[in-house]
Formats: C-alpha cells, sequence, structure tokens
C-alpha cells in the first residue's frame, strides 16, 4: 500500500546560521520515511465529456469550490459550474462576461493592460473568495507575464454566476512575487491557506501565507500570516522574517489535500516544461516536511511533438475513482492549439488504490 520515501525538511535561515552557515541561506536537510499511497491508474472512456458536450477550448481548468451540489472552475475568461461530482455523468454550464454593446466579455474585467486570470478559490461560509493572477501580454516566453495577485469576493455564491455580486478585495504586495492563492487553496480548522509559487523562480518554491476564516469572510487579507520555517512559524506579514518554501519543484498551479486513509497531505502536480509528467508528494503536516515528488502518471500526449502539459490536480471532490486528476494539454505552435481540437481542454485520470 505504502512505500517508504526521503523527505526533505527546510530549516530557518537562523537554523542555517547557528549551524555555523552563516551568511548562507541554503535549508537545513534532514532525511525522514513516511508513506505515499500507489494507485492504478484508469483513464477515463472519453477524455473529457463535459469538454466534448460543451466544445470546451481552455486548458486552465479546474479549482474545485463547493456552491451546494455543483462545484466551480474557472478558466481565463469564464466561469463554469458542473452539477454532479462524475465526471463521466456529470453535466457542465458556462457562464461569461458581457460588455456595455452587449458582446461576450472577460468575467472578471480586464483592467487597463491587464486581465485576470482565475487560480483557485475557496467556500467560506456564505462567501467564495476567488483568487487570481493578474496577467499581462509581454514579448517574450508564453507571450504573457504576471503582474501580481488579486482577490474577489462573492457575496452570493449561492446565485447562478450570472447574478454574482463581487468586488475586487485590497490585497498585499509581496517582495518575493509570490502569486498568492493561483498555487491552491485550503481551509483547514479556523484558517484559510493560500498557496503560490514565487515568480518567475523556474525551481516554483512553493510558499503558504494564511488568514482566519473570520478574516476571509469579512473580506479582510491586508494582513496574511507567512510560513517562516520551523524555526519560527507564522509570522505577521510586518514581519521582516524571511518567507520558507514549504517545498521546491512545485508548479503554478496544483493541489494539496489531507487524504484521511493515508493521514498525510498529498499534493500533486506537473514536473518538467512542456512534456511534463504527474508527481506525487506527501507529508504528515502541511507545513512538512514533504517528501520528494513520486512519479504517478505520464500522460499520453507527453510523446506528441511540441507537447505542453501542465495543470495537474487532484480532486477529493470527484466521484468515479478513489481519487480523480486532472491536467491540461496544450502545443506550443499556437496553430495546432486553433486546429487541433483533441488538445487544449482537460483530461480527467481515475486512480484506484492499490490493495
Amino acid at each position: 500500500m505504502t512505500a517508504g520515501v526521503v523527505g526533505i525538511n527546510a530549516g530557518s535561515p537562523l537554523a542555517v546560521e547557528e549551524n555555523g552557515v552563516s551568511g548562507s541561506f541554503r535549508p537545513v536537510l534532514s532525511v525522514r520515511f513516511f508513506p505515499i499511497p500507489f494507485f492504478r491508474i484508469r483513464f477515463f472512456p472519453v477524455l473529457s465529456p463535459l469538454a466534448v458536450e460543451e466544445n470546451w477550448v481552455s486548458g486552465s481548468f479546474p479549482f474545485p469550490m463547493a456552491v451546494e451540489e455543483n462545484w466551480v472552475s474557472g478558466s481565463f475568461h469564464t466561469v463554469a459550474i458542473q452539477t454532479g461530482a462524475d465526471p463521466s455523468k456529470a453535466s457542465i454550464k458556462f457562464y461569461w462576461g458581457e460588455a456595455d454593446d452587449g458582446t461576450p466579455a472577460a468575467f472578471v474585467p480586464d483592467r487597463n493592460d491587464e486581465r485576470h486570470w482565475f487560480g483557485n478559490g475557496v467556500r467560506v461560509g456564505n462567501r467564495l473568495l476567488l483568487f487570481l493572477n493578474r496577467v499581462r501580454n509581454s514579448d517574450g516566453g508564453l507571450g504573457f507575464e504576471s503582474a501580481g495577485w488579486t482577490a474577489w469576493m462573492v457575496d452570493n455564491p449561492d446565485s447562478e454566476p450570472s447574478a454574482w455580486q463581487m468586488r475586487e478585495l485590497k490585497t498585499p504586495e509581496n517582495s518575493l512575487g509570490v502569486l498568492v492563492g493561483f498555487a491552491a487553496v485550503l481551509q483547514l480548522g479556523g484558517h484559510v491557506y493560500a498557496f503560490g509559487s514565487e515568480d518567475p523562480v523556474k525551481s516554483h518554491p512553493i510558499y503558504a501565507a494564511r488568514w482566519t476564516a473570520e478574516q476571509v469572510v469579512s473580506g479582510r487579507l491586508l494582513a496574511p500570516e507567512w510560513w517562516a520555517g520551523h524555526r519560527l512559524g507564522w509570522v505577521a506579514d510586518a514581519s521582516r522574517a524571511p518567507r520558507w518554501p514549504l517545498f521546491e519543484n512545485g508548479q503554478s498551479e496544483l493541489s494539496i489535500h489531507w487524504e484521511q486513509a493515508t493521514q498525510r497531505f498529498l499534493g500533486v502536480n506537473t514536473q518538467g516544461f512542456g512534456a511534463a509528467d504527474v508527481v506525487i508528494r506527501a507529508a504528515p503536516a502541511l507545513t512538512g516536511p514533504w517528501s520528494a515528488p513520486r512519479m504517478l502518471y505520464r500522460p499520453t500526449e507527453y510523446y506528441r511533438p511540441n507537447a505542453m502539459i501542465y495543470a495537474a490536480k487532484a480532486h477529493q471532490q470527484l466521484a468515479g475513482g478513489d481519487l480523480l486528476l486532472t491536467y491540461a494539454s496544450n502545443s506550443f505552435r499556437f496553430s495546432e492549439m486553433i486546429s487541433d481540437h483533441s488538445i487544449y481542454f482537460p483530461r480527467f485520470v481515475r486512480l484506484m488504490r492499490c490493495p
């Protein structure tokens, strides 16, 4: 059922100095052994019945947020509500904004030269908090770059998205360029935890910020706490203590959830750029120590020319297997992305636990 895995424990910079490496900010490493579950992979008979049914053309997919019996996903310009937990039987409905002249527009309005790209969200009480990446065009890379993060509050999440009452919240800047809440969001006990990678660091270290549930419901996000390593714990946003990543080699989009069967937190993300694998890691506590990633699944698109595989996430909320994951596939060639209808929509993968 499980296997021993070497874990890496990143200590705080103070711990490094106390170990006689003053001036170095490399982490202190320790070896830990704890279980990661093994799964059998079963691909859904239809790659994405939801995508096929609705002619879905987008790779930015799902961040689950329970709204009664439904869950919400978002792409660059649209929001979708999935009804039903089993993707092979569920239905989905899309919503988008409307310009003054009645033409379709982004669900969250553009602001000057910035567009708002959905990250993750969380339902807390009678509020729905959405985290977004502020994106603008660029001449290099994939043609866009991040300008920071923002958050929007939905005051009536049980209504249809076309009737949502939304407001943008004030959010603090951070010197690391962490896209707060874009990687993953999790509510545990009395806190909401928002995870984000340091942009544009290629190793994608994953940092964590948190607020009390009361702060979130009231829309007060200006004073989060940040994880600063096991020696310092959680520190105020105003603290000068260095923030410390939970783990390295994450991704800008991933998932973190608690698995009851193994009593471990599991993290799922893609590893690599372009042709990428889906990997899994585990930790006994949210703040670690986290194990090294282990390969979970190699997508069939891995062997396609110009393959781009990204945004792998696990979804506890979905049914049809012991654990379901999704990932997005695309092409580095824009012409293929437009003309090839077998790519650029989310894939669903069913994971069955090994006995």
